[in-house]
Order: structure tokens, then C-alpha cells, then sequence
């Protein structure tokens, strides 16, 4: 997958638990990649390298029981069929929320190999816990209730903690490639986000404003 953000999300998402999670950038590298893990479970960005990670699908469901969930940001009945033809198991269409993706991931190791996925997806960043299967979050003690759409913006952000995240990549992940608008609506939503977790922009704890970039993610415990 060429969508780094995206791939930060899918790495932080499953990797606590008991599976070791491996994700590389490029067709060549994920290849190599299948076959020296031989992997339970693969999830492939079929509309990275132009749409040539495609054949990956085909390469990995060849000759022996893998299962596979196809990423795509379209929503062509036809190329859909075509993924499911050459041995995918499941299509997730991007954008997504994490308790989606590690549903799907626990359902089909479950259908595939007989045993529950040993995934905790439970995430500690600062004082800030994040449960997804559950979809709770706390700062401590305290539970913050927030709306799946700012879940969704929170895990993006913790993803990529330390990472600059532009505007326009979080419009890509929240909304989708198509959705076009000239509103303020990532601000709104940061501005919700930060008022749910107590998060003074002036003296920020979690959510810093890079100006002209984009935001940044950086939990202090305390």
C-alpha cells in the first residue's frame, strides 16, 4: 500500500495482539514480504502502484489457504467482482473505521483456521486509552464519548503520532478521494475533538496545529 498514513492505521490497529503485523509500501517489497512470512492473513491496497497490486491477490490466494481483504477507494461493482474472482475474500472500501477492519480480520481468521484472533485492540497514548472493539475512549479514569466519525479522526492522529497530518489526507481517509468541498469541515471536527478531550489549543496535550500543514499528534501524560 502506497497510502502512508492509511498504513500506519492498519499497522497500529492489529498490532496488539499475539500475530506479528508486517506492511510494506511497494508490489516488489510485499512480495518478498508473503514469502518469507508465509502470513495468516493478508490485506492488500489493491489501488496502489497504479493499480498493479492487484495481481498480488491472485499471487497469494494461488495454491494455498490465505485469507485476503482487498482495500479499494472505488466502488465499481465490476472491478469488485474481478478482485473476489482472483481470490480475495472480502472488500473494504477506504474510508473505514478500525472497529470495522479488525471485525472483519477476527471473522476471517476465525472462519479460516477455527480459533478467535488473540487481538487486544487496546491502545495506551499518554494518558489516553483507546479501546476500538469496544469503542471507548478515556483520558484516566474519565470516559470521552465521541461520535464514530471522531473516533475514527482520533485513531488517524494516534496512528501517526509524531507525524504531521495534512488536511487533505485526512479528508482521504475520513470522507474518501471523491469528497470535495471548500468548508471548514476537518477544522470543525478537530475543534469537536479537541473540546471532548479537554485539549486547550493554546496549551495543547494532544492535538498540536502545524499552521500551513496540517496537525500533529503528541500525547503528554499528566
Amino acid at each position: 500500500m502506497d497510502d502512508h498514513p492509511l498504513a500506519k492505521v492498519l499497522t497500529f490497529a492489529l498490532n496488539h495482539g499475539a500475530y506479528e503485523v508486517r506492511c510494506e509500501l511497494t508490489l516488489a517489497a510485499a512480495q518478498l514480504a508473503a514469502a518469507e512470512m508465509r502470513p495468516h492473513l493478508a490485506i492488500v491496497d489493491v489501488d496502489a502502484d497504479a493499480g498493479r497490486t492487484i495481481e498480488l491477490v491472485g499471487e497469494l490466494a494461488g495454491g494455498r489457504t490465505l485469507p485476503i481483504i482487498a482495500l479499494t477507494r472505488g466502488n465499481d461493482l465490476k472491478r469488485n467482482l474481478a478482485i473476489l474472482d482472483r481470490g480475495a475474500d472480502d472488500i473494504l472500501t477506504v474510508p473505514f473505521v478500525p472497529e470495522e477492519l479488525l471485525t472483519r480480520v477476527r471473522a476471517l481468521i476465525r472462519r479460516t483456521y477455527g480459533e478467535r484472533a488473540p487481538i487486544v485492540p487496546l491502545i495506551r497514548v499518554g494518558d489516553l486509552r483507546i479501546d476500538i472493539l469496544n469503542r471507548r475512549v478515556q483520558i484516566g479514569t474519565s470516559e470521552v464519548h465521541l461520535t464514530s466519525l471522531e473516533q475514527a479522526l482520533l485513531y488517524l492522529l494516534a496512528a501517526n503520532s509524531g507525524t504531521v497530518v495534512t488536511r487533505d489526507v485526512i479528508l482521504d481517509s475520513l470522507w474518501g478521494p471523491e469528497f470535495m468541498t471548500e468548508t471548514n469541515v476537518v477544522e470543525r471536527h478537530i475543534r469537536s475533538l479537541r473540546v471532548k478531550l479537554r485539549d486547550d489549543v493554546n496549551k495543547s496535550r494532544y492535538i498540536h496545529t502545524v499552521r500551513g500543514q496540517g496537525y500533529r499528534f503528541v500525547a503528554r501524560s499528566g
